[in-house]
């Protein structure tokens, strides 16, 4: 502790070059890094001190502990006795679970076995009513092309009653301004 001060007075007061400073301030951390290490041994050595008492302390405590321990045993006994019992009831019910999770993992398997096919039909659903859906739209324009041809028809049969001077029913009209609304 000395020796730190005195060098820690001498780079205060002295004038001196870098490099011997820097070789002061290096063994100065030295110094305290042995200091430390010497207090933390010294506290070492009052904590052993300490626990040497409390050992001969607990010694003391253990031998009164002895004898309530060997009272205790017939107690134990019994209490071993009644910990077997429930042992035996906790194995059995381990039996019971076990038995439960084979017929969960089987439920589980069909419930699996079951989604899977549904899976299937539901894909199989979709495919049908896309091509429902085609159909639909297939047949919609069949018959739009149908009706199309129809009118043209009716146009051509209403066209030749024009060109022949034949009367033309409400029907005819109807037809020829269909015609024209879709062209």
């Amino acid at each position: 502790m000395k020796r730190i001060s005195d060098i820690e007075l001498k780079i205060e007061t002295e004038p001196m070059s870098f490099e011997k400073e820097k070789k002061l301030m290096k063994e100065i951390k030295s110094l305290k890094k042995q200091l430390n290490e010497a207090q933390s041994v010294a506290g070492i050595v009052e904590k052993i001190q300490a626990l040497s008492r409390e050992i001969d302390d607990k010694k003391k405590i253990a031998q009164t502990s002895h004898k309530n321990v060997q009272n205790h045993a017939k107690k134990s006994q019994e209490k071993h006795e009644a910990l077997i019992e429930a042992s035996q009831e906790i194995e059995d019910l381990k039996k019971e679970e076990e038995d439960a999770f084979k017929k969960f993992i089987d439920s589980k398997k069909i419930f699996n076995d079951i989604n899977e096919k549904l899976k299937i039909m539901l894909t199989e659903l979709n495919d049908l009513n896309e091509r429902a859906q085609q159909n639909k739209i297939h047949v919609k324009e069949t018959f739009e092309m149908r009706r199309k041809e129809a009118l043209e028809q009716k146009k051509l049969s209403v066209e030749e009653k024009i060109k022949k001077g034949m009367k033309l029913t409400t029907e005819d009209l109807l037809a020829f301004q269909g015609m024209d609304k879709d062209v």
